[in-house]
């Protein structure tokens, strides 16, 4: 880039750049926190890995339909775009609703508000009045962006890098405390069937143990692949940068890598936690990262767990802050939200930053973990479904013999009847036990239809 380009003008995101994108938008809060209230609902280490494993399935075939999608229209945007362009200028606004509501504003807030709870105790930050400290890193990373998009990125790309080698490191430790004892566990308990009647060994080396039925519904275990789905989420992160990015195949390329490499982090980084300690110290809590690390090497790697967990919160926000307002900025020059949202596809889409930044401090304000969780994994669920159902539309299937996804059409149809069947039965779950968060995700849908005529009006003054 020559030293005459204005500054505000966004680089060209390469593959390494990519890349960096998904990862700090796939590990975040949902990693560090969904396990636990997994563990609580299905009371067996071995149904909890497969749901990790199971939501990593579906996040591959997603990446896999999104890299087709991304092939087909390289332009910022994500699924507004693809559904805008491809169905309905509605079915594009709602996926854009979904996505500033929920996928990147409440994500944020989510993220944000998780940063705040694995603050160390006692500590003068995490003594301040709550909530300040989740708007204060929002609000951080919101000005990094606003001010230039180069610089933002290249602090990520850092950022991420730092977080997986420690991240690394943390399993390995994980690996090397357990011991023989710990791994002969790891792979009895891996093979246990699942399903009602399944057998749970309580407690990890160290420990007693004792042999228990854990019954398991499968409404259970789709909620909590609901839940992980969550985590997995940031596969697609690169679609909304593609205007900025040099080329779709570079785009569906960086997103199955990163997809790829989370997934086998995600499934290490579980079973250590998993196995680090008793069923019954880590079901329903939120901070299990913390009591995995102290329970495997005490005070010392709870220390550096908590530094470690507290950068990745860091970075995922940040990524979120970056990738989010590309999709407004789109949804702005199609006339579908007012004009200064927009900003051209290669700039800093500066007013979508501040929109998204002041809608994900409110809902930090308003909203709890738990809640958070059913509203984002559900709707992302169903966003996710409904724009990989174009890969099944004339527009974007490509010319015969020349399908933008392997194993056409079966991948996208396999994708969306799992996306969908999960979120229908976690639904009818929850809504049995806690039902908030659903019914907040429901009513976004509703109000978007309200609001449709009212953005695009005002995107045309």
């Amino acid at each position: 880039m020559s030293s005459s380009t204005p500054p505000n003008r966004a680089p060209r995101f390469g593959l390494t750049s990519l890349v960096s994108l998904v990862i700090a938008n796939m590990i975040g809060a949902g990693v560090y926190t969904s396990s636990g209230f997994a563990l609580a609902d299905l009371g067996s280490r071995s149904s909890v890995l497969l749901a990790w494993g199971l939501a990593g399935a579906v996040a591959l075939l997603g990446a896999a339909c999104y890299g087709g999608l991304a092939r087909q229209l390289s332009e910022s945007g994500g699924e507004y775009l693809f559904l805008a362009r491809g169905v309905h200028p509605l079915a594009g606004f709602l996926a854009g609703w979904i996505s500033l509501t929920a996928g990147f504003s409440g994500a944020i807030a989510y993220a944000a508000v998780t940063f705040e709870a694995y603050l160390p105790a006692g500590s003068w930050i995490g003594e301040l009045p709550p909530r300040v400290v989740p708007c204060v890193l929002i609000v951080v990373f919101g000005a990094l962006h606003f001010a230039r998009l180069s610089a933002g990125a290249r602090t990520q790309n850092l950022l991420v890098l730092v977080k997986l080698v420690l991240l690394v490191v943390f399993v390995g430790i994980g690996l090397f405390s357990l011991g023989v004892e710990g791994v002969r566990e790891f792979g009895a308990a891996g093979s246990e069937p699942v399903g009602k009647g399944a057998v749970e060994v309580v407690g990890g080396p160290g420990a007693s143990a004792s042999v228990v039925a854990v019954p398991i519904s499968l409404a259970a275990l789709a909620t909590s692949v609901m839940w992980f789905s969550f985590s997995y989420a940031g596969y697609n992160a690169a679609v909304y940068v593609a205007g900025t990015s040099s080329g779709g195949a570079t785009v569906a390329r960086a997103m199955w890598l990163a997809t790829i490499g989370v997934t086998i982090l995600y499934l290490a980084l579980n079973g250590v936690i998993l196995w680090s300690t008793s069923i019954d110290a880590l079901a329903g809590q939120k901070d299990v990262f913390k009591i995995a690390a102290e329970s495997l090497g005490g005070v010392g790697l709870r220390r550096f767990v908590t530094g470690v967990i507290l950068l990745s919160l860091a970075t995922s926000v940040s990524a979120m802050v970056l990738a989010g307002p590309h999709m407004y900025a789109q949804m702005a020059r199609d006339g579908m939200l007012p004009r200064f949202l927009a900003a051209p596809p290669d700039a800093v889409p500066r007013g979508a930053i501040v929109l998204q930044c002041v809608l994900a401090i409110g809902l930090a304000l308003a909203t709890n973990l738990q809640q958070l969780l059913d509203y984002l994994a559900f709707l992302l669920l169903l966003s996710s479904a409904g724009s990989v159902l174009c890969l099944l539309l004339p527009r974007f299937s490509g010319r015969p013999g020349s399908r933008p996804v392997i194993a056409w059409p079966l991948t996208p149809v396999v994708f969306v009847v799992a996306s969908l069947g999960i979120a229908a039965l976690a639904f009818s779950y929850r809504l049995q036990s806690d039902p908030r968060g659903l019914v907040l995700a429901v009513l976004v849908l509703p109000l978007g239809f309200v609001l449709y005529p009212l953005f695009s009006r005002q995107g045309e003054t």
